[in-house]
């Protein structure tokens, strides 16, 4: 396989839209409480992921049903690298 035909096309979410993400589904599933207990991902972290203070672990990306990707950085003319924006 070339390297040109690595990858595929998906969405992607930066930091915040986990976050957002997260936020929208404990808000759904009733609190932090029923969430961690209906996807088995560990209370304590969760609160600490949802007040901005350690990233998601795998279990709450699983919760999510996202996983983590890498994408390419983007070089700009003045030859600074820029990671590229989310497509919306």
């Amino acid at each position: 396989m070339g390297v040109g035909m690595l990858g595929t096309n998906g969405r992607f979410f930066d930091d915040d839209d986990v976050l957002k993400l997260l936020h929208s589904r404990v808000k759904s599933a009733g609190g932090q409480s029923a969430f961690a207990r209906q996807t088995g991902v560990d209370r304590a972290h969760l609160i600490k992921v949802l007040n901005g203070m350690k990233p998601p672990a795998l279990s709450i990306l699983d919760a999510l049903n996202l996983r983590i990707v890498y994408a390419p950085r983007i070089t700009v003319r003045d030859g600074r690298s820029r990671r590229p924006r989310a497509r919306r």
